[in-house]
């Protein structure tokens, strides 16, 4: 993959196999569109709220 990948975590840790799916979704990614120059991912957990 020629395109810078950026992943950011928040809130939450870390994974390798979630960073390989990434890679494999960017490549699929760019091997569809030819000029595409940068692929940023961020993953979040969302935290809820417990106040009703």
């Amino acid at each position: 993959m020629q395109v810078p990948l950026e992943i950011t975590y928040n809130h939450i840790s870390q994974s390798d196999w979630i960073d390989e799916y990434i890679k494999e979704r960017a490549e699929h990614l760019d091997s569809m569109c030819d000029n595409l120059i940068s692929c940023r991912v961020t993953i979040e957990r969302v935290q809820h709220s417990t106040y009703r």
